[in-house]
């Protein structure tokens, strides 16, 4: 599916009753593509998404993720679906200044000191998002499972099978394949331990989704992904995504919060099924992120013997 400026503009007419003042794209990820909008005196940012069902999904995790996140989660101003007749489905939403800690270059080269103090901000604004808990895990807005592997457990399942279908039809990479097998194969060894909260978790919180402003100050997160009621070391692998190791993120989070014997197997087991399901997804994934997730997988599974 193609989006392009054309498209954006047009629908914010049809919203505001008038044509936009400048349309810029900002650029996408796996799911959507996200513009810069400014119409009557108002700046906006519309995502518009390339796979149908996902924008009133997102929409909804917005606004849970926003009554409990103690940083800055944009707010969602309008959706358009194409069930209600849109061409593409989209919503417009609050722009949040600053940049995200990927692109925001400068911050890779601070010292270890200040880079130590942003990775304690987005791990502490973390914790305190997991903190919300439900009864039951599942998805954002109904959870309804009595327990992890009850929700987890056929989910990775299907993303096994979506693997086992590929790798027959030759579009998956052999060692890739091998992996995930071999990880399946050790799945109650991998997953030993109960999971004893359903926490809230963002879903996709990389550093693309990290949101920072001068002098390098954390101002929120944006673009939840398949946010839920989880495991919540469910979260943990994403914060070694793009970067690996250069914030200390993820092992930032480790030492604030007590975590499962067999979290880092577990997170090696979630960081290589997410990459292959978003692959069985929306048909492609980054290598360089693919061989990162069957590297840590390889290590850890040399545990597990």
């Amino acid at each position: 599916m193609k989006i392009n400026i054309t498209q954006i503009s047009n629908i914010i007419k049809d919203i505001y009753g008038k044509s936009p003042n400048s349309v810029k794209y900002l650029g996408g990820g796996s799911f959507g593509r996200a513009f810069k909008v400014n119409v009557d005196g108002k700046t906006l940012v519309v995502k518009a998404f390339l796979i149908d069902g996902l924008c009133e999904k997102e929409a909804q995790e917005l606004g849970v993720l926003r009554k409990y996140c103690p940083v800055k989660i944009p707010e969602v101003y309008f959706v358009r679906l194409k069930k209600d007749g849109a061409p593409i489905e989209c919503f417009g939403m609050e722009l949040i200044e600053g940049r995200d800690s990927f692109t925001n270059f400068a911050l890779l080269f601070k010292p270890r000191r200040q880079k130590q103090r942003f990775a304690d901000a987005v791990c502490d604004a973390l914790i305190e998002l997991h903190s919300h808990t439900s009864p039951k895990f599942g998805d954002i807005s109904d959870p309804q499972y009595d327990s992890w592997r009850d929700f987890y457990f056929p989910y990775a399942q299907k993303i096994m099978q979506g693997a086992e279908k590929l790798y027959a039809e030759r579009r998956l990479k052999k060692y890739i394949y091998d992996t995930a097998k071999a990880l399946w194969t050790n799945y109650d060894l991998s997953f030993c331990d109960e999971v004893k909260e359903a926490c809230l978790i963002h879903g996709d919180a990389n550093v693309m989704n990290i949101m920072t402003k001068k002098p390098f100050e954390l101002v929120g997160f944006i673009d939840p992904l398949d946010s839920m009621y989880a495991d919540r070391e469910y979260e943990l692998f994403q914060l070694r995504n793009l970067t690996g190791n250069a914030f200390r993120l993820y092992e930032t989070y480790k030492a604030k919060y007590p975590v499962s014997p067999k979290c880092d197997v577990k997170c090696a087991f979630y960081g290589l099924f997410h990459e292959i399901n978003c692959y069985l997804r929306n048909g492609t994934y980054t290598g360089f992120i693919m061989r990162a997730a069957v590297k840590r997988t390889k290590a850890q599974l040399k545990t597990l013997k």
